[in-house]
């Protein structure tokens, strides 16, 4: 990770407190990922899942046990196979997927919709060794969009069609 050096920040004591504390510690850059909303995968050029945070569980329903090691194609249903495979390929060229919505599948089989940005995860040289996902289960707001969309139909339906004739 490239962090600017405090020298060439201006910061209040605060900040220059929390930004020490960051450098000393890096359980910090944990808990972030910790108690982070959105699920927090990192996984290999291969598509391995080797990192898996709270949010990830309670979205998927896989706890870490159970995916660490395993194919991330274990989120995803066979009509979205291909998709998998060109996002790993954008990866390893460097590539970045921003907020792309699409589905996945939970543990219980349940297909939920969600948002994501893939991230190339680079080394110390700039080399390309794996992936970050950032997605976030937006399901209860296209559900939202579904009904607000046929009510409104339904209210223009109402609007230009006489109940008497029809027309």
């Amino acid at each position: 990770m490239v962090l600017v050096q405090p020298s060439r920040l201006k910061m209040d004591p605060t900040v220059q407190a929390l930004w020490t504390h960051f450098q000393d510690n890096p359980e910090w850059l944990k808990a972030i990922v910790r108690s982070s909303y959105d699920a927090i995968i990192g996984k290999s050029l291969r598509g391995a899942i080797v990192s898996w945070n709270d949010a990830a569980a309670d979205i998927y329903g896989y706890t870490a046990e159970e995916v660490i090691g395993q194919s991330v194609a274990v989120l995803v249903s066979e009509d979205k196979a291909e998709e998998l495979k060109g996002f790993l390929q954008k990866i390893a060229k460097g590539e970045r997927i921003d907020h792309y919505e699409t589905t996945r599948v939970r543990k219980d089989g349940t297909v939920i919709t969600i948002s994501i940005v893939i991230s190339p995860v680079r080394d110390a040289s700039g080399q390309v060794i794996g992936a970050s996902t950032i997605a976030r289960d937006v399901t209860p707001i296209k559900k939202l969009q579904g009904e607000l969309l046929k009510e409104n139909q339904e209210i223009q339906y109402q609007a230009f069609h006489d109940a008497l004739t029809g027309l």
